[in-house]
Protein backbone atom coordinates (compact mmCIF):
# COMPACT_ATOMS: atom_id res chain seq x y z
CA UNK A 1 0.00 0.00 0.00
CA UNK A 2 2.99 2.49 0.88
CA UNK A 3 4.67 1.37 -2.35
CA UNK A 4 1.47 2.20 -4.33
CA UNK A 5 1.03 5.58 -2.50
CA UNK A 6 4.54 6.85 -3.31
CA UNK A 7 4.20 5.65 -7.16
CA UNK A 8 1.38 7.47 -6.99
CA UNK A 9 2.25 10.62 -5.63
CA UNK A 10 5.27 10.38 -7.53
CA UNK A 11 3.21 10.63 -10.95
CA UNK A 12 1.48 13.53 -9.65
CA UNK A 13 4.54 15.65 -9.25
CA UNK A 14 5.79 14.45 -12.69
CA UNK A 15 2.45 15.90 -13.69
CA UNK A 16 2.43 18.91 -11.92
CA UNK A 17 5.66 19.68 -13.79
CA UNK A 18 4.58 18.31 -17.42
CA UNK A 19 1.57 20.18 -17.91
CA UNK A 20 3.22 23.55 -18.23
CA UNK A 21 5.48 21.87 -21.13
CA UNK A 22 4.33 23.12 -24.47
CA UNK A 23 0.56 21.81 -24.22
CA UNK A 24 1.04 18.83 -22.69
CA UNK A 25 -2.02 18.05 -21.83
CA UNK A 26 -3.90 18.71 -25.26
CA UNK A 27 -2.06 17.09 -26.79
CA UNK A 28 -2.44 14.15 -24.46
CA UNK A 29 -6.16 14.86 -24.91
CA UNK A 30 -5.67 13.52 -28.34
CA UNK A 31 -3.90 10.78 -27.57
CA UNK A 32 -4.47 7.44 -26.01
CA UNK A 33 -2.76 8.52 -22.67
CA UNK A 34 -4.85 11.10 -21.57
CA UNK A 35 -8.04 8.64 -20.22
CA UNK A 36 -5.14 6.83 -18.25
CA UNK A 37 -3.97 10.64 -16.71
CA UNK A 38 -7.52 11.23 -15.93
CA UNK A 39 -7.67 7.69 -14.19
CA UNK A 40 -4.90 8.41 -12.02
CA UNK A 41 -6.07 11.37 -10.70
CA UNK A 42 -9.28 9.75 -9.97
CA UNK A 43 -7.12 6.99 -8.04
CA UNK A 44 -5.32 9.23 -5.97
CA UNK A 45 -8.18 11.52 -5.11
CA UNK A 46 -10.29 7.61 -4.30
CA UNK A 47 -7.60 5.70 -2.57
CA UNK A 48 -5.12 8.23 -0.79
CA UNK A 49 -6.76 11.57 1.31
CA UNK A 50 -3.87 12.89 1.94
CA UNK A 51 -3.20 13.27 -2.15
CA UNK A 52 -6.58 15.06 -2.70
CA UNK A 53 -5.06 18.44 -2.19
CA UNK A 54 -2.17 17.67 -4.45
CA UNK A 55 -4.96 16.33 -7.30
CA UNK A 56 -6.85 19.46 -6.68
CA UNK A 57 -3.51 21.88 -7.34
CA UNK A 58 -3.13 19.57 -10.43
CA UNK A 59 -6.58 20.44 -11.73
CA UNK A 60 -6.21 24.34 -10.90
CA UNK A 61 -2.77 24.16 -13.05
CA UNK A 62 -4.53 22.43 -15.89
CA UNK A 63 -7.71 24.61 -15.90
CA UNK A 64 -5.41 27.80 -16.36
CA UNK A 65 -2.99 26.45 -19.36
CA UNK A 66 -5.75 24.94 -21.10
CA UNK A 67 -7.90 28.45 -20.44
CA UNK A 68 -4.43 30.20 -21.72
CA UNK A 69 -4.25 27.95 -24.59
CA UNK A 70 -7.80 28.37 -26.04
CA UNK A 71 -7.09 32.14 -26.42
CA UNK A 72 -6.36 34.28 -29.16
CA UNK A 73 -2.97 35.14 -28.09
CA UNK A 74 -1.96 31.63 -27.24
CA UNK A 75 -0.93 30.08 -30.80
CA UNK A 76 2.20 31.38 -31.07
CA UNK A 77 2.92 31.46 -27.03
CA UNK A 78 1.70 28.33 -24.70
CA UNK A 79 1.38 26.71 -27.93
CA UNK A 80 4.97 26.18 -27.98
CA UNK A 81 5.06 28.27 -32.08
CA UNK A 82 1.77 26.06 -32.87
CA UNK A 83 1.02 27.73 -36.76
CA UNK A 84 -1.81 30.51 -37.17
CA UNK A 85 -3.99 27.77 -39.05
CA UNK A 86 -7.11 28.76 -37.98
CA UNK A 87 -8.45 24.47 -37.96
CA UNK A 88 -5.72 24.23 -35.85
CA UNK A 89 -6.74 26.92 -33.67
CA UNK A 90 -10.32 25.74 -33.52
CA UNK A 91 -8.79 21.94 -32.47
CA UNK A 92 -6.82 23.51 -29.99
CA UNK A 93 -9.87 25.55 -28.57
CA UNK A 94 -12.45 22.39 -28.51
CA UNK A 95 -9.81 20.34 -27.14
CA UNK A 96 -9.71 22.57 -24.47
CA UNK A 97 -13.41 22.92 -23.74
CA UNK A 98 -13.43 19.45 -23.64
CA UNK A 99 -10.53 19.24 -21.46
CA UNK A 100 -12.35 21.97 -19.11
CA UNK A 101 -15.56 19.70 -18.68
CA UNK A 102 -13.29 17.00 -17.73
CA UNK A 103 -11.77 19.02 -14.99
CA UNK A 104 -15.49 20.48 -13.32
CA UNK A 105 -16.09 16.18 -13.27
CA UNK A 106 -13.28 15.61 -11.25
CA UNK A 107 -14.12 18.69 -9.20
CA UNK A 108 -17.42 17.52 -8.49
CA UNK A 109 -15.72 13.97 -7.63
CA UNK A 110 -13.44 15.85 -5.43
CA UNK A 111 -16.65 17.41 -3.73
CA UNK A 112 -18.56 13.85 -3.64
CA UNK A 113 -15.65 12.68 -1.79
CA UNK A 114 -16.07 15.51 1.15
CA UNK A 115 -12.86 17.47 -0.11
CA UNK A 116 -15.64 20.87 -0.43
CA UNK A 117 -13.90 24.04 0.54
CA UNK A 118 -11.41 24.29 -1.32
CA UNK A 119 -12.99 23.42 -5.00
CA UNK A 120 -15.64 25.49 -4.01
CA UNK A 121 -13.42 28.53 -3.38
CA UNK A 122 -11.49 27.66 -6.33
CA UNK A 123 -14.43 27.13 -8.75
CA UNK A 124 -15.49 30.65 -7.15
CA UNK A 125 -12.46 32.46 -8.45
CA UNK A 126 -12.95 31.47 -12.07
CA UNK A 127 -16.80 31.77 -12.37
CA UNK A 128 -16.58 34.87 -13.71
CA UNK A 129 -14.20 33.95 -16.52
CA UNK A 130 -15.81 30.08 -16.94
CA UNK A 131 -17.72 29.50 -19.93
CA UNK A 132 -21.43 29.21 -19.05
CA UNK A 133 -22.64 26.20 -20.60
CA UNK A 134 -19.43 24.88 -18.15
CA UNK A 135 -20.93 26.57 -15.01
CA UNK A 136 -24.63 24.35 -16.15
CA UNK A 137 -22.86 21.89 -16.44
CA UNK A 138 -21.34 22.10 -12.74
CA UNK A 139 -24.44 22.70 -10.73
CA UNK A 140 -26.77 20.00 -12.91
CA UNK A 141 -23.79 17.28 -12.21
CA UNK A 142 -23.52 18.78 -8.85
CA UNK A 143 -27.29 18.26 -7.79
CA UNK A 144 -27.25 14.79 -9.56
CA UNK A 145 -24.14 13.61 -6.71
CA UNK A 146 -25.34 15.48 -3.28
CA UNK A 147 -28.35 14.37 -0.69
CA UNK A 148 -28.82 15.33 2.16
CA UNK A 149 -27.84 15.12 5.17
CA UNK A 150 -25.80 18.23 4.24
CA UNK A 151 -23.10 19.58 6.90
CA UNK A 152 -23.44 23.45 7.60
CA UNK A 153 -20.02 24.51 5.87
CA UNK A 154 -21.39 22.44 2.65
CA UNK A 155 -24.84 24.21 3.02
CA UNK A 156 -22.69 27.58 3.72
CA UNK A 157 -20.29 27.66 0.75
CA UNK A 158 -22.71 26.17 -2.03
CA UNK A 159 -25.47 28.84 -1.11
CA UNK A 160 -22.83 31.36 -1.51
CA UNK A 161 -21.78 30.13 -4.87
CA UNK A 162 -25.15 29.99 -6.10
CA UNK A 163 -25.89 33.39 -4.95
CA UNK A 164 -23.18 34.60 -6.76
CA UNK A 165 -23.90 36.91 -9.64
CA UNK A 166 -22.58 34.54 -12.25
CA UNK A 167 -24.21 31.82 -11.31
CA UNK A 168 -27.59 33.11 -10.47
CA UNK A 169 -27.70 34.14 -14.58
CA UNK A 170 -26.67 30.97 -15.32
CA UNK A 171 -28.58 28.91 -13.19
CA UNK A 172 -31.79 31.37 -14.42
CA UNK A 173 -30.94 30.84 -17.67
CA UNK A 174 -33.65 29.06 -20.33
CA UNK A 175 -30.87 26.60 -20.94
CA UNK A 176 -30.24 25.11 -17.32
CA UNK A 177 -32.23 21.99 -17.68
CA UNK A 178 -35.14 20.70 -15.92
CA UNK A 179 -32.93 17.99 -13.79
CA UNK A 180 -30.85 20.30 -12.65
CA UNK A 181 -34.03 22.95 -11.34
CA UNK A 182 -35.15 20.02 -9.88
CA UNK A 183 -31.99 19.63 -7.98
CA UNK A 184 -31.81 23.01 -6.88
CA UNK A 185 -35.55 22.64 -5.56
CA UNK A 186 -34.01 19.44 -3.70
CA UNK A 187 -31.14 21.13 -2.24
CA UNK A 188 -33.01 24.16 -0.98
CA UNK A 189 -35.87 21.88 0.45
CA UNK A 190 -33.52 19.59 2.42
CA UNK A 191 -31.33 22.24 3.55
CA UNK A 192 -33.51 25.24 4.81
CA UNK A 193 -37.19 23.52 4.47
CA UNK A 194 -39.78 24.09 1.63
CA UNK A 195 -40.14 27.88 0.86
CA UNK A 196 -43.25 29.54 2.30
CA UNK A 197 -45.14 30.63 -0.79
CA UNK A 198 -48.68 31.72 1.33
CA UNK A 199 -49.53 34.20 3.80
CA UNK A 200 -51.68 33.39 6.99
CA UNK A 201 -54.40 34.08 4.70
CA UNK A 202 -53.36 32.06 2.13
CA UNK A 203 -52.22 34.52 -0.49
CA UNK A 204 -49.09 34.44 -2.15
CA UNK A 205 -46.27 35.86 -0.67
CA UNK A 206 -44.15 38.83 -2.92
CA UNK A 207 -41.39 37.35 -4.31
CA UNK A 208 -39.00 40.13 -3.36
CA UNK A 209 -40.15 39.11 0.62
CA UNK A 210 -38.40 35.93 -0.08
CA UNK A 211 -34.87 34.87 0.54
CA UNK A 212 -33.01 34.91 -2.44
CA UNK A 213 -32.46 31.48 -2.21
CA UNK A 214 -36.03 30.70 -2.59
CA UNK A 215 -36.76 32.84 -5.56
CA UNK A 216 -33.81 31.37 -7.39
CA UNK A 217 -35.85 28.29 -7.18
CA UNK A 218 -38.82 29.47 -8.17
CA UNK A 219 -37.14 31.18 -11.59
CA UNK A 220 -35.12 28.13 -12.17
CA UNK A 221 -38.24 26.04 -12.06
CA UNK A 222 -40.40 28.38 -13.54
CA UNK A 223 -38.11 28.33 -16.77
CA UNK A 224 -37.24 25.02 -16.51
CA UNK A 225 -41.18 23.41 -16.62
CA UNK A 226 -42.47 26.62 -18.48
CA UNK A 227 -44.89 26.94 -14.76
CA UNK A 228 -44.94 28.73 -11.36
CA UNK A 229 -44.32 26.33 -8.44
Amino acid sequence: MRESSLLSRIFLSWLEVKIHENLFVIRAKQLSVYPVIMQILVVGMNTYVSQRHQCLQIIKNIFKVVSQAASSDDATGIGGGLDRDSHREKDVSETSLSIRQDLIDLLIHLIGKGFISEPFLFFREHIDSMDKALIRSFFVKLFGVIAAPYSTEFVRVLTQVLLLPRARECVESTYFSTLGAKGLKQFRNDAFGPPEVKDRKGGIVPMEQRTLLDVLVVSSLRIAKGTAV
